[in-house]
């Protein structure tokens, strides 16, 4: 993982605070933030308390995969669950064991950043109905992209990780 991931994540998650406070200032007092199915909303909270929420949620999520994913590999390695993980975690191998699980988790939390910033925007566009009605299927659509995107990361994970020989 290079120096600048990081802070590149760290930009994304500003701009992604920056999109959702900049932008929620067009929706409504009373926002719907939870939708049922065929899109209807059923869940509310004011505009206020949606922005301080969602933009709390953005930074908390990336802090907790990249605490996750960075730091409590290296103070804690007994927590490590990769395979092969005796042979991966040998000294000699550490350092690139944990550089690996690093960028995996960058690449994980700038791929959540994404889908939140993502979900906001669907919110924006449900409210441009009456009443308030989340486009399922782009949510799915949008959805079904971050699984595909977490599913190859994790396939990476798993090759790197492949038992040596």
């Amino acid at each position: 993982m290079s120096r600048t991931a990081p802070l590149v994540l760290a930009a994304l998650v500003v701009a992604a605070v920056a999109i959702v406070a900049g932008t929620s200032s067009s929706l409504p007092e009373t926002v719907a933030t939870h939708f049922g199915s065929g899109g209807r909303a059923n869940g509310f909270m004011t505009r206020t308390g949606y922005q301080l929420f969602y933009c709390s949620f953005i930074v908390f999520m990336t802090v907790v995969v990249y605490v996750a994913t960075t730091w409590l590999p290296t103070r804690h390695p007994t927590l490590i669950n990769v395979p092969n993980r005796a042979y991966w975690l040998d000294p000699a191998r550490r350092d690139a064991a944990l550089r690996a699980i690093r960028t995996f988790g960058v690449a994980l939390a700038i791929a959540l950043v994404v889908l939140l910033v993502a979900i906001h925007l669907l919110i924006l566009e449900a409210h441009e109905r009456t009443p308030a009605t989340l486009a399922e299927g782009t949510f799915f659509g949008v959805l079904g992209g971050f699984v595909g995107v977490l599913a190859v990361l994790i396939a990476l994970l798993v090759v790197r990780f492949r038992a040596p020989g």
